[in-house]
Parts: structure tokens; sequence; C-alpha cells
């Protein structure tokens, strides 16, 4: 079940990964009340110069995904748009391991609109132009998604650019064995 999105805390500077959860404390988590998960969010933060952008790294115990980062464990920069061909409901997860689903709404000059479902309280939208997602933030802010691996059904697309609202971008780039590279542009 995805969860609801905390509106205070959904920020791009954090890849919208939910960066202030009490519970996640790195010192004294908390378990989820309700779904027993221990979410931890170590605090190692990494700041890129000029453009503040925090990099976080998170571990669940709920999760048995095996990542590039381990068992149970993320980033906020693995945001990824996973999406059916010619499907009408796209899922958004985050690096944090939040997901929310994302219905089709529309298509207008080549590019597919997307909100989210009603329950999830989500403050950001996503459009396709049929190569990329972006995720469009209210303070102007864009991520933007966009697949590495072509063919396939469902087909992951990662998380390859922060955009601010005055155009200053970090961009990231895939390797073999899922190396990231940052760059500030």
């Amino acid at each position: 079940m995805p969860d609801t999105l905390d509106l205070p805390t959904a920020q791009a500077v954090h890849q919208g990964a939910d960066a202030d959860n009490a519970l996640a404390h790195p010192h004294r988590p908390f378990p989820d009340p309700k779904t027993g998960e221990l979410k931890i969010d170590p605090e190692v933060v990494l700041k890129a110069k000029k453009f503040n952008l925090a990099l976080s790294f998170f571990y669940s115990s709920r999760s048995n995904v095996t990542t590039e980062y381990g068992v149970g464990r993320s980033a906020s920069v693995r945001g990824q748009v996973i999406s059916s061909v010619g499907g009408t409901t796209v899922t958004l997860m985050r690096g944090d391991f939040r997901e929310f689903d994302f219905t089709k709404v529309g298509t207008l000059g080549g590019i597919t609109t997307y909100t989210a479902t009603s329950n999830q309280q989500a403050i950001t939208t996503l459009s396709f132009d049929g190569t990329k997602f972006t995720e469009y933030f209210n303070d102007g802010m864009q991520l933007i998604y966009q697949a590495q691996v072509s063919g396939g059904s469902p087909v992951t697309h990662q998380l390859v650019q922060v955009k601010d609202a005055s155009g200053v971008m970090q961009t990231y780039t895939y390797g073999s064995g899922a190396a990231l590279c940052v760059r500030i542009e």
C-alpha cells in the first residue's frame, strides 16, 4: 500500500525523500506504529557546492530488496518511475522506500500528464514526453527520470537530473555496476 505524502517534507532538494521523518532518527529510530517497520536515515549527507542538494542514505528493516547499496538499503538519489507500456498508471518510487501511484490525465502535443491518485495528497505532478518523465514541485524544482535500458515492460526510469527554478541543474549518469556519477551545471 503506498504511503501518504508528508506535505511539508517532500522537497526536490532531497529527491522527494522524507528527510525530516522523526521516526527515522539516526541515533534513536522508532518503528512505524502501523506497520512495525524500522526505517533509519543514518545522517550520511553529502552537499554539492552551489546547489545545496542533499544526498541521503536509508535503511529499512522491512525491505528485503537488494540494491547497489545492499539489502534493505537505499539512497535518496535512487528515485524511479516504473511504467508499463500502454498503461494508464505509473508508480513513483522514492529512494526512502516510499511509493506513489500516478494516473494518466491526458495527452496534448505529445506530452502525457499524470496526477497522483486522490488518496495520496501529492504536491507534485508528472509529465512524459515519450522519453523522459518530469516531476514538477510547487517551488519550481523538477526531477527528471529516464530509462537507462531500452525495451521491456514495465520500464524503469531512473532519476537523471534535478533542476532548480533558476536553471541550475545536477545530472546523474549511470555506468556499469549501477555506479552513479554526479555533475553540477
